[in-house]
């Protein structure tokens, strides 16, 4: 049955329900509707997004509470049933308030990137000359894809609260101007300012690169954008891009804004970013009676 905007009853309660996956850190299933934002459950259930104090109320005086999740914490106690890692890192309220927090051009960036040889690396990842495929199991498997997911679900918003690469070296260290569109699984899709999701990519490959004992690799493509361009149109050709990189002959590569533009990490870590883009920028600095029609 349709509402009044012509949107059925989960669809309509998806959108409200979304602004509380990144507020709220408590999922509550009850069986009676308990306002507007509830999100239809199958078996007459619904799903409530609680505060800490919320929760405590409604476990005390609620007869429709079933259990509750709580959201990235190890939060334990009566009917907590699990722990869901979300990734809902989000710093701006608009693609206009990204673009404005951009140093220079007022742009918005996408990334998109994923992990390369996934497969590979599960179907013979614990395989070596020595021992076989005798740690290939099925529990060293489901460990791997459990940390891998974390990784994407859980780290990636300290790697965004916590930035370490930044384009401009005295610029301040600290959280990034960017938000969560998907991150999961293997893969992330993200906005953000220009320069805030370039440095980020740099500490997106280094902490991979760290936390998997530089076993996996990842290959990205970014566009840079006006912030009304359509978000539609922005992830299909971001999506071109990495595509582009995945077709780099190693793969462990990153296409910036063309097709043209493809690198490996360390040649746009050493090559483009250390040695050429810190020249110019210094030019620059130094020449004030030069600008973008002299470049």
């Amino acid at each position: 049955m349709l509402a009044e905007n012509e949107r059925c009853q989960i669809c309509e309660g998806l959108e409200l329900f979304s602004s509380s996956i990144l507020r709220d850190n408590f999922f509550t299933v009850i069986d009676e509707k308990s306002c507007e934002k509830s999100l239809p459950l199958p078996l007459n259930r619904y799903l409530a997004a609680d505060s800490r104090q919320n929760l405590k109320e409604r476990m005390k005086h609620d007869d429709s509470y079933i259990r509750c999740y709580g959201k990235n914490d190890m939060y334990t106690g009566v009917h907590v049933s699990t722990k869901l890692w979300v990734g809902d890192y989000n710093n701006g309220d608009t693609f206009e308030d990204l673009a404005k927090a951009s140093d220079g051009i007022e742009r918005i960036a996408v990334l998109r990137a994923d992990v390369d040889n996934l497969g590979q690396a599960f179907v013979s990842g614990f395989e070596n000359d020595i021992s076989g495929d005798k740690y290939v199991t099925l529990s060293r498997t489901a460990s791997f894809s459990r940390k891998l997911s974390m990784f994407f679900k859980l780290h990636i918003n300290n790697i965004l609260a916590n930035g370490e690469y930044y384009l401009c070296k005295d610029h301040e260290k600290g959280k990034r101007n960017a938000t969560i569109v998907y991150s999961g699984g293997d893969d992330v899709f993200i906005i953000g300012s220009w320069d805030d999701i370039i440095g980020f990519s740099i500490d997106l490959y280094n902490s991979l690169k760290k936390y998997s004992q530089n076993t996996l690799t990842i290959s990205a493509g970014i566009g840079i954008y006006p912030s009304k361009f359509p978000v539609s149109v922005m992830a299909r050709e971001v999506g071109k891009l990495e595509d582009h990189s995945k077709a780099a002959p190693n793969k462990n590569s990153i296409t910036l804004f063309n097709e043209e533009s493809c690198y490996t990490w360390d040649c746009l870590i050493d090559n483009v970013l250390r040695e050429k883009f810190e020249l110019v920028r210094e030019f620059f600095d130094a020449s004030k009676e030069r600008g973008k029609n002299f470049l």
